[in-house]
């Protein structure tokens, strides 16, 4: 990295290592900024995807205990019902375990 900061060479010591100390910092600061927004963004993404995931197995579980119950595709909303109830565990669980 110091090659390309060749024409610090020419600067006292102390004003080049100070130059350098600030990118450095600034660097760091820039960084620490763009993982904070990272990790924000991806953490808003998943609790998006858990309300997404929520409102379908609520949805399906509905609609296929209304089938069920109805008789008018009682093997179908079985089916639909079991799915919901697998889909709630698996997203409560995702949801207790990755979100803060």
């Amino acid at each position: 990295m110091l090659r390309g900061l060749g024409f610090l060479a020419g600067l006292s010591p102390g004003l080049s290592q100070g130059i350098l100390d600030t990118v450095k910092e600034l660097l760091d600061q820039f960084f620490n900024i763009l993982q904070g927004s990272l990790v924000h963004f991806l953490t808003r993404l998943l609790e998006l995807v858990i309300v997404v995931a929520r409102a379908s197995y609520i949805a399906i579980g509905l609609i296929g205990l209304i089938l069920w119950l109805s008789h008018i595709s009682p093997y179908r909303g079985r089916g639909m019902v079991a799915g919901a109830i697998l889909m709630a565990v698996i997203s409560e669980a995702a949801a207790r375990l990755l979100l803060p």
